[in-house]
């Protein structure tokens, strides 16, 4: 097992991404990542309206499994479901 014990510390000015590492270990319990049916996204309290959770399904289909409303706001759409690699510029990304 990894040593993440300084990860909370690390994470004190991030307040989104401390809920989110705080549930992740609730979540994993011994383990190394958890399963999907053990997260439970309403565990992340208003934290989860900036958040999305990307499935990797191919190098070429990234898609978004859980989106907050942030994004849908930002964007003017409905994000779940959708490639992420549709939103990207062809040039900007990375091999």
């Amino acid at each position: 097992m990894y040593d993440i014990s300084g990860c909370e510390a690390a994470l004190s000015d991030a307040h989104n991404c401390l809920a989110l590492f705080k549930a992740w270990k609730i979540w994993r319990g011994a383990e190394t990542i958890p399963s999907a049916r053990m997260v439970r996204p309403e565990m992340l309290g208003r934290s989860l309206a900036g958040m999305a959770v990307i499935e990797c399904h191919a190098p070429d289909k990234l898609v978004y499994r859980l989106v907050g409303e942030l994004y849908g706001e930002i964007f003017g759409r409905e994000l779940k479901g959708q490639n992420l690699l549709d939103f990207t510029v062809e040039a900007e990304r990375v091999e």
